[in-house]
């Protein structure tokens, strides 16, 4: 099972390390990388976050940008509708119709 290194990295200096925690979980993964970047607008440049498999000798957690971080990390996963309920919602819109037809001619 790999182990995730999850960081916030500047992209001026990339030594410059915000946010560092470690997981083996592939969706927690995933979900990191869809943390917002923090720009700074005087310089141009920003935090981005940067997911690597990671073997070795673990480095010190960082919790600096933990408040900007763990809303995105715990929030929900959006579901998918699928075809089935896509199908489903299409013919529940056609019996109203249908029902409303017949109702307005009678």
């Amino acid at each position: 099972m790999p182990t995730y290194c999850l960081e916030m990295r500047s992209t001026q200096h990339w030594d410059d390390v915000r946010y560092r925690s470690y997981t083996t979980s592939e969706k927690r993964a995933e979900r990191f990388r869809t943390v917002p970047v923090i720009p700074f607008t005087d310089s141009g440049h920003r935090i981005v976050p940067s997911v690597r498999e990671h073997s070795g000798r673990r480095l010190p957690n960082i919790w600096l940008l933990d408040d900007h971080v763990r809303p995105h990390l715990n929030a929900p996963v959006e579901r998918r509708e699928s075809y089935a309920d896509v199908v489903r919602e299409r013919d529940r819109l056609r019996a109203e119709m249908a029902a409303s037809r017949a109702h307005s001619h009678s």
